[in-house]
């Protein structure tokens, strides 16, 4: 497959917004420990703003780490919500049926 690797990005970033998802779903009913929580969120931000920051920097923006802390909060919420919002809406673009 010519485009594998971006395929493998896609599903790697998918996957690991699933599971902070499920994290904070663990959290909330008491299935695991705050501080277990705590050290996951920070070494998936630490991450996040490591790529965001490269990627920014390749456009010639800088990207700073309260903007990277939001974005590692709303984003999986919104990888996740899209999807279903497409299952539900009917999504049309540049004129054409998705």
């Amino acid at each position: 497959m010519k485009d594998g690797h971006i395929v493998f990005s896609g599903l790697l970033i998918t996957l690991t917004n699933l599971s902070f998802i499920i994290l904070i779903a663990l959290l909330v009913l008491g299935l695991i420990k705050p501080m277990l929580f705590l050290t996951l969120f920070a070494i998936k931000a630490l991450v996040d703003f490591i790529y965001l920051r490269t990627i920014s920097f390749s456009f010639g923006e800088i990207t700073s780490l309260i903007t990277s802390l939001v974005l590692t909060i709303v984003y999986p919420l919104y990888v996740l919500m899209m999807p279903l919002f497409i299952l539900f809406f009917p999504t049309k673009w540049k004129g054409r049926k998705l």
